[in-house]
């Protein structure tokens, strides 16, 4: 009896399986054809890849633009929490406050940070510059360790 009862469940269990592997295979026909009527779709309506993806493209840039509206505003409204902690000079008021975002590993930042210098000179009672760190990780591999680097400095009031 018991063994027959282990042939049972035996059997259930193939069929079961079978049952599985057999509505897999079906799910792999219905998403090789249903994939067949997309392509298909798509090769006749090409314009809808466009469509979507200039639609795409609008929806990021609006997003963009509300984003730096929205900092502008905190910016002009709040400076002290867009500042926070960050190293800065010049004048003490925040009339005119200067946010250089650069990394120490950019050439094209220290290009940039040479023209800063200038202005600042001629400047510093007028204007407040607050450096924000941008290490550009993925293309300067030091920059990181560079900025954690200046960091340091400025904890030890060493920055500028």
């Amino acid at each position: 009896m018991k063994q027959l009862s282990r042939i049972s469940i035996a059997i259930v269990s193939l069929f079961l399986c079978l049952l599985t592997l057999s509505s897999c295979s079906n799910n792999f026909a219905n998403t090789d054809q249903l994939e067949g009527q997309v392509l298909s779709i798509i090769r006749n309506n090409p314009e809808v890849i466009l469509e979507s993806v200039q639609a795409y493209q609008q929806e990021q840039q609006q997003e963009l633009a509300q984003s730096r509206r929205a900092f502008l505003q905190q910016m002009m409204t709040q400076p002290a929490s867009i500042i926070g902690n960050s190293p800065t000079t010049g004048v003490a008021e925040n009339k005119v406050v200067l946010l250089e975002f650069s990394d120490f590993e950019c050439p094209f930042c220290a290009q940039a940070n040479q023209s800063l210098k200038q202005f600042m000179d001629k400047h510093s009672d007028q204007v407040t510059l607050v450096y924000k760190h941008l290490p550009l990780t993925q293309i300067h591999a030091q920059a990181l360790p560079a900025a954690q680097a200046a960091w340091a400095a400025f904890q030890q009031g060493k920055f500028w």
